[in-house]
């Protein structure tokens, strides 16, 4: 039962907002990010959180207030509407994220804990007159509510997308080959290691063809670009756990939904269900992007699930990362 009156300008007002920003996807409901939830009325909806999302709902509950302004008309904006529908929020892979950040649980803990007494603080009320700017603050989390989960373990998902990135990364600095080899040589070595995830393909026509704000041509430490590879292999990791929830969503009541205000990560995502077909001539052009789709079939047979060992993973984790130091070291004489 709502304790206050809502106008229908004001629920338009924030919807809208909301479908400009593109920020809620599924590959069905929303796959250009304007959700629509017809068929899926009876089901229990969850929002999942990317990390930087989640990072500005933390801050706001800790603090009180966000001094951009555009980040807190965003997350308040989307907590009313996820109050309002009557759905819920998961926040397990952003923690998990801070936990491999912090390689503990402590923060993480710490952050699941304001999470969870968020619940007991606000109603809607206080994240609609967020979102529509009558007040720019709300009371400071209270509570006390003690959870303690174990969020830091080992992932197979961010294993393989960093093996990804590593890769990548060693042939978009790789000046001394054809962009047609970049993809022969990235497509094989995927299908030979590790599964292939359709959204690291799309991305990987973006980075390669030079039109990813991922990498740059600028002089770059190994270290700095070592970070790049592990932010990106989070961004991928989101969306390929993600995926294993939504693949089985037909028998399952709860229906999972993704949040991000990552622009790069919401394009990949759209392309990839909504134009597949089209990944490659998007970012390349029609002749060398029907090249490369070419390329790509061919190598990417139809196979039983490969079977993913995680000490395997480590030792090769290991061996690529050292092949990317030399290579940066070398080319920039580091």
């Amino acid at each position: 039962m709502r304790l206050f009156e809502l106008k229908k300008s004001e629920l338009k007002t924030i919807t809208q907002f909301l479908h400009e920003k593109k920020i809620v996807l599924h590959p069905k409901i929303s796959p250009d990010g304007i959700p629509d939830f017809t068929g899926y009325e009876d089901r229990e909806i969850i929002i999942i959180f990317d990390r930087n999302l989640f990072v500005y709902l933390i801050n706001l509950l800790q603090k009180g207030e966000l001094n951009d302004n555009h980040k807190r008309k965003l997350i308040s904006s989307l907590m009313f509407w996820i109050g309002f529908n009557g759905f819920s929020v998961t926040a397990g892979m952003a923690l998990a994220e801070y936990a491999n950040f912090n390689n503990g649980n402590k923060e993480a803990d710490q952050e699941f804990n304001i999470f969870k007494n968020m619940y007991n603080n606000y109603s809607i009320k206080y994240w609609l007159d967020l979102a529509l700017g009558r007040c720019n603050t709300i009371p400071e989390i209270e509570g006390t509510i003690r959870i303690e989960a174990n969020f830091h373990s080992e992932s197979s998902h961010l294993k393989m997308h960093y093996l990804e990135m590593l890769i990548l990364a060693q042939l978009f600095y790789n000046e001394e080959i054809s962009i047609i080899d970049k993809f022969k040589k990235f497509f094989d070595w995927v299908y030979q290691n590790i599964i292939i995830c359709s959204y690291t393909t799309c991305l990987s026509a973006k980075i390669l063809s030079g039109k990813s704000k991922i990498f740059n041509l600028k002089r770059i430490s190994f270290e700095e670009l070592d970070k790049v590879c592990i932010n990106q292999a989070w961004d991928l990791t989101y969306l390929s756990i993600w995926s294993t929830f939504y693949w089985y969503e037909q028998k399952s009541n709860n229906i999972y939904l993704f949040a991000t205000a990552d622009k790069e990560l919401r394009e990949i995502f759209s392309l990839t269900n909504m134009y597949p077909e089209k990944i490659f001539t998007n970012y390349l052009g029609e002749q060398r992007g029907n090249q490369i789709e070419k390329i790509n079939s061919n190598i990417y047979l139809e196979r039983a699930k490969k079977e993913i060992d995680d000490v395997l993973l480590n030792e090769i984790i290991e061996i690529e990362r050292d092949k990317l130091k030399n290579h940066i070291e070398q080319k920039y004489e580091l």
